[in-house]
């Protein structure tokens, strides 16, 4: 089951603020458009469990770390 939207919005509003890694960088690591990173960070698309994990390999964090509740 992939993780509800504002799970991962939340989580990742909240790496990306600790580490300092803008929307644009993020966009970057991943190949894709700064668009598609703002509707994640927005909560505005489900993602899929790939992503995820393409996400948290760009953020250099274990995949749960983004959908787990700590």
């Amino acid at each position: 089951m992939a993780p509800s939207p504002y799970q991962l919005h939340m989580r990742l509003a909240e790496v990306l603020d600790v580490t300092g890694i803008t929307r644009a960088e993020l966009a970057r690591r991943l190949a894709v458009s700064p668009q598609a990173v703002s509707y994640l960070c927005q909560g505005l698309r489900s993602p899929t469990l790939r992503t995820v994990a393409r996400v948290a390999q760009a953020l250099g964090l274990p995949w749960s770390r983004l959908i787990v509740e700590q």
